[in-house]
């Protein structure tokens, strides 16, 4: 079961994002991640934290709601991040999606991302966000990671990959501008930072978002599966434009021979695969 935990860092509305968020999942907010929620029309089953930024009339409209509360002290050896993801864990879920992963807070911001490592290592899928960048955990047990590219991104969209366990990591990188195979590259290199994709992909893309600029309905769900399947998740997507014209789309990121996927393979250690949109594309 994927798990959305909305923490209080900074989340904007995009349509990347709402791609992402499923049918069914488990929610808890933490803390002033409620907010999020709002945003997003997503009702928690549970709201954690001490409740030193969430707002007041926020707060009480939840309680009115009989959304499940946990409150814990201030004075506590944990953040409520961390509270938010024990919760969801405890309650059955396998995957997560964490909201408003980043932000201000620099020390919650590494804390956040150091969590998502960890949970990786134990084999449960993580992806962090903000709106406009995703992080991705892939491991050894849910290599490879099939990253659709057409209709989701632009030539101005950068791709990341970023070693966070071990001393090294081995990866190989198809289907983006600069590929790699079996690359050991060492913790703290910068080595495959700031790829690109194709302009193959890239024009795809371009010509999707203007065939559905009169779009009138998108349903979109992506589903993160355990490390167990050996699988990051697949995505279907359905458009229905003015004229009439319904595009479906179905995506196993399991593996496609399909040019318009990057794929990314980890044989050791745990990496971040980073998408971050342009600006441009937010919306």
């Amino acid at each position: 079961m994927l798990g959305i935990i909305s923490l209080g860092g900074i989340c904007i509305d995009t349509l990347r994002l709402r791609k992402i968020i499923p049918e069914s999942y488990f929610a808890v907010a933490a803390d002033s991640g409620m907010a999020h929620f709002r945003m997003l029309g997503i009702q928690p089953d549970i709201l954690a934290g001490d409740f030193d930024s969430i707002e007041p009339q926020l707060l009480e409209e939840c309680i009115k709601e009989n959304i499940k509360i946990i409150k814990v002290d201030k004075r506590k050896n944990f953040t409520d991040s961390e509270l938010a993801v024990d919760t969801a864990v405890a309650s059955g879920c396998d995957s997560l999606l964490f909201l408003g992963a980043f932000g201000n807070r620099l020390d919650h911001m590494l804390s956040n991302q150091m969590m998502a490592a960890s949970l990786a290592s134990k084999g449960i899928n993580v992806i962090l966000t903000d709106g406009k960048s995703f992080f991705f955990t892939v491991t050894s047990q849910n290599s490879p990671l099939c990253y659709p590219l057409s209709g989701l991104v632009s030539e101005e969209d950068i791709f990341s990959i970023i070693p966070i366990s071990g001393e090294f990591v081995k990866v190989t990188i198809e289907g983006l501008d600069y590929p790699l195979e079996k690359e050991i590259i060492m913790f703290g290199s910068t080595r495959a930072v700031s790829n690109t994709v194709p302009k193959k992909a890239a024009k795809i893309e371009s010509e999707k978002y203007n065939n559905a600029s009169s779009t009138t309905n998108i349903n979109t769900n992506f589903n993160l599966n355990t490390a167990t399947t050996n699988s990051i998740g697949a995505i279907t997507t359905t458009i229905n434009t003015n004229s009439n014209e319904v595009i479906t789309t179905t995506i196993n990121t399991k593996g496609n021979n399909n040019d318009d996927f990057a794929k990314i393979t980890v044989e050791t250690g745990v990496v971040f695969f980073i998408h971050t949109k342009s600006d441009e594309f937010l919306k």
